[in-house]
């Protein structure tokens, strides 16, 4: 691992300090795992382009919705901290614009948003970067991990969730999320896709005996 990629990992477990381990370091660590490897399998050796795929993968879910309101001043402060700190680190202005545009436009429920309004844009010369980052979160919800990330979340936001409702809850997101990933390419990389098809495989078995 590279000197920048040591110092990112650790500024990442700073500001994900206090979360829940689906969305924590322990998550965004295995995404930038993920992306670093579908990069390398697509021959992507510029050192500009792979730093800014694996500083889009290790903070991608620092302002996610889920957890901080877009409209609030934590979402502005949280955003302002990580430009600021990526510019101590030596980061442009538009290193880190692109990579905020990157995140911006990973989430999978906005991307389906996106579609259903037939509102999808290109993103240009960040298209290969997002998709790459995209599909790299996309493997952490397959297969038996994904389904216990699942439930960490679920377990996160209502603790007193019951076991047969948890149940629901992961046919509920194959159902409406998951199982259109091939069907309808959500995972767009041919690397990705090659390390989602035992995943879901997994996934498949799992809801074939809950259903």
């Amino acid at each position: 691992m590279s000197v920048i990629s040591k110092d990112l990992t650790k500024l990442a477990k700073v500001l994900y300090k206090g979360r829940d381990t689906s969305h924590g370091i322990q998550h965004v660590s295995k995404v930038r795992d993920n992306a670093m490897l579908i990069s390398r399998q697509l021959n992507i050796t510029d050192s500009y382009r792979l730093i800014k795929i694996e500083t889009a993968a290790l903070f991608h879910d620092l302002w996610d919705h889920k957890y901080i309101n877009p409209l609030s001043m934590e979402y502005k402060r949280a955003k302002d901290n990580f430009k600021y700190e990526l510019k101590k680190r030596l980061f442009s202005d538009q290193e880190i614009k692109d990579i905020e545009i990157i995140i911006d436009n990973i989430s999978l429920s906005r991307e389906m948003e996106l579609r259903r309004i037939d509102s999808l844009s290109s993103l240009k010369h960040l298209q290969l970067m997002r998709d790459i980052v995209s599909d790299a979160d996309k493997l952490e919800m397959l297969g038996i991990s994904g389904i216990e990330r699942i439930v960490e979340f679920q377990m996160h936001k209502y603790p007193n969730t019951k076991s047969n409702e948890l149940q629901n809850i992961v046919k509920k997101v194959y159902d409406t999320k998951i199982s259109k990933f091939f069907d309808e390419n959500y995972i767009k990389t041919e690397p990705g896709r090659e390390m989602a098809k035992p995943l879901m495989q997994e996934m498949k078995n799992y809801i074939e005996i809950i259903n």
